[in-house]
């Protein structure tokens, strides 16, 4: 590790990355670790940073380098309203002594020009990857540990350097060979969008899950069809977000109330 640096260059932001993706490429870059890194700007290295990057934390990181604040903007604010609505030690992974990981999906990492962790994959309920319809991976298929959003790996080579969140981040397994099971079911369609429904209750705070009626001059009574969801998908959210009503009684919403509960939602039977 070196002991003198600045940080002057840093990794380009890739928009669809979590803010521990990108302090982890900016360790590796540099060749340190994660505490060294935020010790050099006179910071307090927390244990899971995805959960205080919206802070001022990342503002720290974008002066005296040559990344835009803009850039940061767009990856620190994601996990907020988990924050706000204190729903993060509840909605993301975490080992029974509070290190953070994330799971991830071996094709994805494979495809990426450049390997990174994407935010949604810290979330329980991410267990499906919607574009390879797999089951999210949670554990190094050499060595079974989980991937800790605040480990480096020393012991990576410099020339895999820019690829370092495809090999695990202790014994440097590549991730993309991992097994990802493929999910065929009748209920697939419905666990992608109920998935995505969970999402941006997490990124909003709650979200519109019913029909919306809508009256008319003539007195007629339409149905909004948007954001309709089926029996499964209706309990496949129910099983994770507290039912709210709407002051307006027009929408139902699903929104945070109860804690999200551990069990998957491939134990739900309908």
């Amino acid at each position: 590790m070196r002991k003198n640096f600045n940080l002057l260059t840093m990794p380009r932001v890739i928009q669809s990355e979590s803010p521990a993706s990108w302090l982890m490429r900016a360790c590796q870059l540099h060749c340190c670790n994660f505490d060294f890194l935020f010790k050099a700007l006179r910071l307090v290295p927390p244990n899971d940073v995805d959960i205080v990057s919206y802070d001022k934390v990342f503002k720290r990181f974008a002066h005296g380098t040559d990344i835009p604040p803009t850039h940061l903007n767009e990856i620190s604010k994601w996990f907020e309203p988990l924050v706000v609505y204190d729903k993060a030690g509840q909605s993301l992974h975490k080992e029974i002594n509070k290190n953070p990981y994330t799971s991830f999906c071996p094709h994805c990492l494979g495809e990426d020009k450049i390997p990174h962790w994407r935010p949604e994959w810290r979330l329980k309920f991410w267990q499906v990857c919607p574009k390879h319809q797999c089951k999210m991976v949670e554990e190094c298929p050499s060595c079974g540990e989980h991937q800790h959003t605040n480990k480096v790996n020393p012991n990576l080579s410099l020339d895999l350097s820019e690829r370092a969140l495809q090999y695990c981040v202790y014994c440097s397994a590549d991730l993309t060979q991992a097994h990802a099971r493929s999910i065929m079911d009748n209920e697939m369609h419905d666990k992608l969008i109920a998935q995505d429904h969970l999402l941006k209750i997490c990124r909003f705070g709650k979200f519109s899950a019913q029909h919306k009626l809508d009256q008319h001059p003539g007195g007629e009574i339409s149905q909004n069809p948007s954001h309709v969801l089926t029996l499964t998908q209706l309990l496949i959210v129910d099983f994770h977000m507290a039912y709210i009503e709407c002051t307006d009684k027009a929408r139902h919403f699903y929104g945070f109330k109860n804690a999200i509960k551990k069990r998957s939602f491939f134990d739900l039977h309908v």
